[in-house]
């Protein structure tokens, strides 16, 4: 899904932003490798680049192109480079005492973390994933290690985002609207979203009936990341119908928290935006690796396996590999 977003002021600060876009598509480099993936954001002739990129030389570029264009006053560059981003997140696992003599290698595409490799148990392999995703500019982590324990489960949305506001549409229909996403703190990954919208009435599955006879609810229904087939031009398509879509859970407030103000939501999104299951409202806590903690605790959140990674998406991935002696 290509993700395309800046902010404007009135008149020539919107103009300022199209030519800003425009500019990087010319590119052909960042066309190819970088474009749905930076963020333009314009206030009274100051542009600010948000995002990822694969490569140094590639966050040059997307300010250069922007620099180019006549009128721009300032240029702030906070994209985030996969090759530097792959380091800290090796240096944070090489760091811990408890990865001592493991072996996990470290894979990064527009963000997205990939852990792989050999470890003791899947304590340590847990560990190694909080560890990964404490990085603050990490959008999520596919945990792939392999331990003599450990039992990894496939989910082709592991790094699915759906885009905040845009429209949700079932198998046969439009529900609604994404309102918020909710976050599993222990991978930074979109376990689910609330979609705001009018739903058919949870107590008429539908069965033998024509759509237009079914009573219709405005509703916020959370949505379970799984059943997302695919994004198009920024709207989210689900592979389910819209009765089936109004049998999930209403989108009750006391089911969920803010993140904390001091944690970095994953790109795009702000911290407004997200929201945790208050079962998991805190931030990952870093259990200490010792013979009396049972394998296998905690690790409820399903990581695609590799297999299931759409092809090319790590075609071009800043590998590093972290292990202590």
């Amino acid at each position: 899904m290509v993700r395309q977003r800046w902010e404007v002021g009135d008149g020539p600060d919107e103009d300022l932003a199209a030519a800003a876009v425009n500019a990087l598509w010319a590119n052909e480099i960042l066309r190819r490798l970088d474009y749905g993936q930076i963020e333009v954001n314009v206030q009274a002739g100051s542009v600010q680049l948000n995002g990822h990129v694969v490569t140094r030389m590639n966050k040059a570029r997307a300010e250069a192109a922007v620099r180019s264009v006549m009128g721009v006053l300032h240029v702030e560059n906070r994209l985030v480079v996969d090759d530097h981003l792959g380091l800290e997140v090796a240096r944070a696992i090489g760091a811990d005492q408890r990865m001592t003599r493991q072996h996990v290698r470290v894979g990064v595409h527009h963000g997205f973390v990939v852990l792989s490799g050999q470890v003791g148990s899947t304590c340590v392999r847990d560990i190694a994933g909080e560890l990964a995703a404490g990085v603050p500019q990490v959008r999520g982590v596919a945990n792939y290690l392999q331990a003599p324990d450990a039992v990894v489960k496939s989910d082709k949305c592991a790094f699915m985002q759906p885009p905040m506001g845009r429209e949700v549409y079932a198998t046969d229909g439009l529900l609604g609207n994404v309102e918020r996403v909710i976050i599993n703190p222990f991978d930074r990954t979109v376990a689910s979203f609330a979609v705001r919208g009018r739903f058919p009435d949870p107590r008429f599955p539908g069965s033998g009936r024509f759509p237009d006879e079914i009573p219709q609810q405005d509703r916020c229904v959370v949505v379970p990341i799984q059943v997302v087939s695919c994004g198009m031009d920024g709207s989210v398509f689900l592979d389910i119908r819209r009765t089936e879509a109004a049998q999930y859970r209403e989108c009750d407030t006391t089911d969920f928290v803010s993140p904390s103000r001091k944690w970095q939501p994953p790109y795009p999104y702000r911290w407004s935006d997200v929201r945790f299951e208050r079962e998991n409202a805190s931030e990952p806590s870093r259990p200490e690796a010792s013979n009396s903690l049972r394998s296998g605790e905690k690790q409820p959140w399903p990581m695609p396996a590799a297999e299931d990674i759409q092809p090319g998406l790590f075609d071009r991935k800043a590998d590093r590999t972290a292990a202590v002696a």
